[in-house]
Formats: structure tokens, C-alpha cells, sequence
């Protein structure tokens, strides 16, 4: 199973670089797409001495929504069977990497869109939940399924969740809106 990343940086110090070591060795790339108005070389030579990273500098603020389109984008072009979203302050939990990983790869993954963290309730016993809404951060995009709406997130906001883990059920609609 292959899992690339993505987070949206936006006029982040260097402190952004110890939340992307938290989640680095779980992926195989990260794209790390800049939003910034400042530039701050520092970090970028911090960020491109990393040999996952690559930058998608955004030439400004163009809003997190476009910047996660264009990491999704890239994302996509690597073949990846799934995209990890980050956002600039956050870790991701990796005692939880396998557990993670075990829903990712069971039999019925493909049904689902996305699954996430649910950071809620993080003592609470693993197991799939639906949910209606996700945090932007922590979730795992299914690229196939991402492919099948060509890559219209909002497409994929209702569903199921992992309890550990939340996710939406992936459902797919044909243009005469039926499943």
C-alpha cells in the first residue's frame, strides 16, 4: 500500500518542521503545499533537505481549500492508493500507525472516501464509526475513490468513521444523481 501526504503550510516558522516529523516515515512523499506571504527560506531549505518533501509553492494565500486541491493533485499523479491531509500544527499519533494501517488495507477499504483520527475520543475502543463531518486533518483519502468524483472533495463529507479513526463512506453518483 502506498501513502503519500499533504499539508498546507501558511506563513509557518520552523517549529512546523517537528509536526512533520511526526508523520514522515508514514509516508512515501509529502507534499508540503506553501500558502505563504512570507517568505521564510530557512524553513524551505529546512523542508528541502528532507528527501520525501516537495514543495508546491502556492505564490501566496490562495486559501487552504485550493492549496489541499493542489497537494491532492500531485498526490494523485504518484499512483498513491492513499493521501494522508495535514495541517501545519498538528502531529499525527504514529503508536496508532498500524492500527491505521490495518483498516487501510482490510477487504472493504474501497468503501470508504476517507478515514480519519478521531480525536475526541482517542481512548475509546478501534473500531469503524460513521460520521457526517471530519477534521481536515489526520485523514487518509482513498485515491481511487478521489479519482472516481475527479477529485471533487466535497463529494466525499458523509459516512462512516474508524473509531480510532473516523472515515466517510465513499458512495458514488452517476449525473442523474442515483447510486
Amino acid at each position: 500500500m502506498k501513502i503519500v501526504g499533504t499539508v498546507v503550510i501558511y506563513n509557518a516558522d520552523e517549529s512546523v518542521i517537528n509536526n512533520i516529523l511526526s508523520y514522515y516515515d508514514i509516508v512515501e512523499v509529502l507534499f508540503v503545499c506553501d500558502n505563504s506571504t512570507i517568505a521564510n527560506e530557512r524553513l524551505l531549505n529546512r523542508l528541502y533537505a528532507l528527501p520525501k518533501i516537495r514543495v508546491i509553492p502556492m505564490e501566496g494565500n490562495m486559501g487552504i481549500a485550493a492549496a489541499l486541491a493542489s497537494g491532492l493533485r500531485a498526490a494523485r499523479e504518484t499512483g498513491c492508493d492513499y493521501c494522508l491531509t495535514m495541517d501545519q500544527d498538528s502531529i499525527f499519533p504514529t503508536d496508532k500507525t498500524d492500527i491505521i494501517k490495518n483498516y487501510l488495507s482490510a477487504p472493504d477499504a474501497d468503501d470508504y472516501g476517507i478515514i480519519g483520527l478521531d480525536f475526541n475520543n482517542p481512548t475509546e475502543e478501534h473500531s469503524l464509526k460513521e460520521v457526517k463531518l471530519l477534521l481536515t486533518s489526520g485523514n487518509f483519502i482513498n485515491m481511487k475513490n478521489y479519482a472516481q468524483i475527479n477529485g471533487s472533495y466535497p463529494e466525499m463529507t458523509a459516512g462512516k468513521e474508524v473509531r480510532l479513526s473516523q472515515s466517510v463512506k465513499f458512495q458514488a453518483t452517476n449525473s442523474a444523481g442515483g447510486q
